[in-house]
């Protein structure tokens, strides 16, 4: 796992938009994944589930498109 990691200002807004419990329990998943490489995406409810679905997929479109920016240079 050396990869570099974006969140986005869009993702920290979502995420800072989301009711208390359902934004703890998004953001250690997202934690989880990106920083440990564990998958805890089964201890997530329905709606944090689909929450983290749709951030998980902007955190790693933003990442790729970093990685590509860098790796032209």
């Amino acid at each position: 796992m050396n990869q570099t990691v974006v969140f986005t200002a869009d993702v920290l807004r979502a995420l800072n938009g989301l009711p208390e419990e359902e934004r703890i329990s998004v953001t250690n998943a997202l934690v989880s994944n990106f920083l440990l490489g564990r998958d805890i995406t089964s201890t997530l409810s329905g709606i944090s589930a689909t929450v983290y679905a749709l951030l998980n997929c902007s955190v790693n479109r933003a990442s790729r498109r970093y990685r590509d920016a860098v790796s032209e240079q």
